[in-house]
């Protein structure tokens, strides 16, 4: 899957990146290359780069004993399994001078790699260095992950200390089922998941916050999904539809909420899916959702306040109410959505107020299943 996001704001007072004019994210020919990682290799690459000051901290915890080269020239060091590696680099002492987004840097690539006997299972980014503040971030601007036996990957936070990354860069995951809140509150501007994960179900806050343009290639499998709440909430897909068949579906809560540049969603194969609750709140730029089999949902509380755009809805089976006041529905498209209604779990009302075909829609075609229709 590719698709876009662009800026939502910066927050937080740090800078967002500035958008590429093309929308897609091109990797900086001055930066330091990544060696070449063989498939099943373990090893991780941190791009730091420094300023002529003091400050140029970094820090970061693996679980599983690890060995650290700095990249700067001193000795490697050895870490102990869930001990932070922390680093204060010092700018005289590095080449590879760039200038980049207007400002001077020198680069260091960080390597990680195991001990003899031991795996990388766990990766966590949200730890501070011990000699500053915990509200420190660090100037690493891309990170590249091979962790075959990787049983979780922590990054993302509400104060994430990598802030400044723009490319993340998974090569090899093993079989991690979680990609929950990886880049929360990044500014990132590409996500790569390089390998096809094998058991990832678990989206929830995937993309949530990122406050920068994004590209996503991710070679999930989302027929194994089964958890997509907040996954692109307030992180503002662009240009393309979501269109997928999802067989393991059961949680969609507030998936797109208050994303304001996701268009077109369809769903199909989703027979397992159950809540959509607040899944497109506030998505004010949506005009098109298709849930080709709803026949599940209990609960869609709020799904589709402030869908102001909204023009075609399909809920295919549905049996429980929802509500579409204030959307842009026609009356061929209000007519085509009672058509594709279940029929009524018990005393069950759908509130289809001030859409442009609230008075001239057949409601009968819904009321004929046992729906009380509110025009």
């Amino acid at each position: 899957m590719m698709y876009n996001a662009y800026i939502k704001g910066g927050g937080g007072g740090a800078p967002c990146p500035p958008c590429p004019t093309n929308g897609k994210w091109t990797r900086p020919a001055d930066w330091l290359t990544i060696p070449s990682i063989g498939a099943s290799e373990q090893v991780c690459y941190f791009l730091f780069l420094a300023t002529d000051t003091s400050s140029n901290y970094v820090a970061f915890r693996f679980t599983g004993a690890y060995t650290v080269d700095w990249g700067d020239g001193s000795s490697t060091e050895n870490v102990a399994s869930n001990t932070t590696a922390q680093y204060n680099f010092d700018f005289a002492t590095l080449s590879n001078e760039i200038t980049h987004k207007g400002v001077t840097y020198r680069q260091a690539l960080i390597k990680v790699i195991p001990q003899p006997a031991n795996n990388l299972t766990v990766f966590n980014n949200t730890f501070a260095h011990a000699g500053i503040s915990t509200t420190n971030r660090f100037k690493v601007v891309e990170m590249v992950i091979s962790m075959p036996n990787a049983t979780s990957i922590a990054t993302g936070s509400s104060a994430p200390k990598f802030i400044f990354c723009e490319h993340f860069d998974f090569r090899n995951v093993g079989t991690l089922t979680t990609f929950a809140s990886i880049i929360q509150g990044y500014s990132l501007n590409k996500l790569s998941i390089a390998t096809p994960p094998t058991n990832v179900s678990n989206l929830t806050f995937f993309t949530y916050k990122n406050r920068a343009t994004l590209d996503i290639d991710d070679n999930i499998n989302y027929n194994i999904v089964s958890n997509l709440s907040s996954a692109f909430r307030e992180s503002n897909i662009n240009d393309t539809a979501f269109d997928k068949e999802m067989s393991a579906l059961t949680l969609l809560t507030s998936a797109w909420q208050t994303n304001i540049s996701i268009k077109k969603v369809h769903i199909s194969n989703s027979s397992l899916l159950t809540h959509i609750n607040f899944s497109f709140n506030n998505a004010s730029n949506i005009h098109d959702i298709n849930i080709a089999d709803a026949s599940a949902l209990t609960d869609t509380t709020n799904a589709f306040a402030g869908c102001n755009s909204l023009q075609k809805l399909i809920l295919g089976g549905i049996t429980i109410g929802f509500g579409i006041n204030g959307c842009l529905l026609g009356a061929t498209e209000l007519n085509a959505m009672f058509t594709a209604l279940g029929t009524a779990s018990g005393s069950q009302t759908i509130d289809v107020r001030n859409n442009p075909g609230s008075a001239t829609c057949d409601p009968t075609i819904a009321t004929a299943k046992g729906w009380t229709i509110t025009t």
